[in-house]
């Protein structure tokens, strides 16, 4: 592959002697990956390790779009990040750092519910348009709840489905 001054690529080792199927993800693991996405990837251009400008784009166009297709455990990444940040290095190294830690851990123990005006919420908030029509059904059948927001009805509508699905 053609380098530039700006960009080199780090030389990998593959060790034939190494069966693929003996290749374990490490427990630790917070990233969930998609599976079927990464095997596609290995078998299109073959795993490689020395290729064209082509091949190259090719490679980082499917490792960034399967990190993206991953999901994070965020269990999981509490438990690898916690030891590390207590550890001498800390997070140093690792991409995260305080503040990311403070909100996977504070994902993992949500207060009972979002409060909008507390501005540490780390709650993902749903916006989306309605046509009118939907909108006044949501209303009409919400209306028993006795609530004025939208998040209060929600929470009913979804509290009388589980109660329904139970």
């Amino acid at each position: 592959m053609n380098e530039s001054p700006d960009f080199r690529l780090a030389s990998q080792v593959f060790n034939d002697a190494i069966p693929v199927d003996s290749i374990r993800e490490h427990p630790g693991n917070a990233n969930e990956g998609d599976v079927g996405a990464i095997s596609e990837s290995m078998d299109a251009p073959g795993f490689i390790l020395d290729c064209d400008d082509d091949e190259a784009l090719r490679l980082l166009a499917v490792d960034n779009r399967t990190t993206h297709l991953a999901t994070i455990n965020e269990a999981a990444l509490a438990a690898l990040l916690v030891p590390l940040a207590s550890s001498p290095r800390g997070l140093e190294g690792t991409g995260y750092d305080g503040d990311d830690l403070d909100d996977v851990v504070r994902s993992l123990n949500p207060p009972a519910r979002g409060n909008p005006e507390d501005k540490q919420d780390s709650w993902p908030v749903l916006a989306f348009k309605l046509p009118p029509d939907i909108r006044d059904r949501f209303y009409q059948v919400t209306d028993p709840s006795g609530d004025e927001t939208n998040e209060g009805r929600l929470y009913w509508l979804i509290e009388q489905q589980e109660d329904t699905a139970s």
